[in-house]
């Protein structure tokens, strides 16, 4: 299941990922936005998250924790049983009818943007995302923005 999982997320990685108006892959595309729930969003988020833990830049951030990540690929891997076999299934006939693009790779990056996006407007990681500011020089930058902009 692993290996398959990673095959699938090599393939989306490598291959196109544009969408052309009105295609299959975009209605597939929308429609695993519109079917993924909120808890399939932390589903998502949580199994991103937990594989950053293999970037060995992040190991001392995010500790590695193989009965964790089993456990929540598996989940994800039922989601997408979920999304083919059930709530996108006429969406996926069809875009792998046409081929004209990839569609798992593109339906999925959109997902996943989709879901990051959500994970980043978060109030919470907002407010992180605002705190290197509280910290910065501000005559200093308010200088470099005056000789920036006169500088024009």
């Amino acid at each position: 299941m692993r290996f398959i999982l990673a095959t699938l997320l090599m393939m989306l990685a490598t291959l196109n990922t544009t969408v052309s108006a009105a295609s299959p892959t975009e209605a597939l595309s929308r429609c695993l936005v519109v079917r993924t729930y909120s808890e399939d969003q932390a589903l998502l988020q949580a199994w991103t998250f937990l594989g950053l833990s293999k970037n060995p830049a992040l190991r001392e951030i995010i500790p590695l924790n193989p009965a964790l990540d089993e456990k929540l690929t598996k989940a994800v891997a039922k989601l997408f049983e979920r999304f083919i076999y059930e709530d996108c299934t006429q969406e996926f006939k069809d875009a792998f009818a046409v081929l004209d693009q990839n569609p798992l790779g593109v339906s999925f990056n959109n997902l996943g943007k989709e879901t990051m996006m959500q994970l980043m407007t978060h109030p919470s990681q907002m407010k992180h995302s605002r705190s290197p500011f509280y910290h910065i020089d501000m005559d200093r930058y308010k200088a470099f923005m005056k000789k920036a902009l006169s500088d024009q």
